[in-house]
């Protein structure tokens, strides 16, 4: 059987918790009239929270590097999910190209079956017909890419539209009149550089909202070298809206975000004309 021990961590606890209250008694007993003691104990309390305090800033200093750094990851990580978007949609075209290929094929095989069959085994032209129908509409089935892209970016009602942009950031609807004006003007733009110009500190922010609207299928753009890229498609309703939206928000705030975007766009037609 084990022994039981004699003395206990409970114990020692207990007799520590005596012995400081004591000492605690004591030192109040013997320096309460001491001021001297009481000063150097409350600068010493200064002390201690000055020390603290400079701990807490520099704890915060690097909290928010490692912060920045984690924000920079996700950047680069949501660009790179782009980036497979835009591979994915360069497959989606080359199987729209093949199909149309099939199609085609199928056409031609049509035709020279047509001609075997009225030479060979001289099927009424009532029979004919009946083949040949059955292969339009094979070919009227097929699915091609601009159908399915066409589908994906009518699938934001006017009202859905309007909603969002009600409930989103003022960064965020400057962006949306940013990219309508690109649009319109077929700009091709280096979007970290325009981004910073535009929006300054909050250009990080604008870059996410950028690739996210895009992934939602508001906008679609395709890249013309490794910097630059060009709208090709923003949804109608969000066009026609969020002009309404900025003159909304501008009677209640005077924002400088419609000036620089227009100076911007001046600048760079300019630029182009030279």
């Amino acid at each position: 059987m084990n022994k039981k021990e004699i003395i206990t961590k409970k114990d020692l606890f207990y007799w520590l918790l005596i012995s400081i209250s004591i000492s605690v008694i004591m030192a109040s007993i013997e320096f309460h009239k001491d001021y001297n003691i009481v000063s150097h104990i409350g600068f010493a309390g200064t002390l201690i929270s000055i020390i603290l305090a400079v701990v807490a800033i520099i704890y915060s200093f690097f909290q928010n590097f490692t912060y920045s750094n984690i924000n920079n990851q996700l950047i680069n990580t949501s660009e790179n999910i782009e980036k497979l978007i835009n591979s994915l949609q360069f497959t989606s075209i080359d199987y729209a190209k093949k199909n149309e290929d099939l199609i085609i094929n199928y056409d031609n095989y049509t035709k020279s079956l047509h001609t075997m069959i009225e030479d060979k085994f001289d099927l009424t032209k009532s029979e004919i017909s009946a083949i040949s129908n059955k292969l339009e509409n094979f070919k009227s089935n097929q699915v091609t890419e601009k159908d399915q892209v066409t589908n994906i970016h009518t699938q934001f009602k006017k009202n859905e539209i309007e909603s969002f942009l009600n409930n989103t950031s003022t960064i965020g609807v400057y962006l949306i009149y940013l990219v309508k004006q690109f649009h319109l003007n077929k700009i091709k733009f280096d979007r970290r550089e325009v981004f910073k110009e535009v929006f300054e500190k909050s250009s990080e922010y604008a870059l996410g909202f950028f690739v996210g609207i895009k992934t939602l299928g508001l906008l679609s753009s395709n890249y013309i070298d490794e910097n630059y890229e060009e709208i090709k498609y923003m949804n109608e309703h969000a066009k026609e809206l969020v002009g309404e939206k900025i003159d909304d928000m501008e009677t209640k705030k005077d924002y400088i975000y419609r000036q620089k975007i227009n100076d911007l766009i001046k600048k760079i037609k300019d630029e182009s004309n030279i």
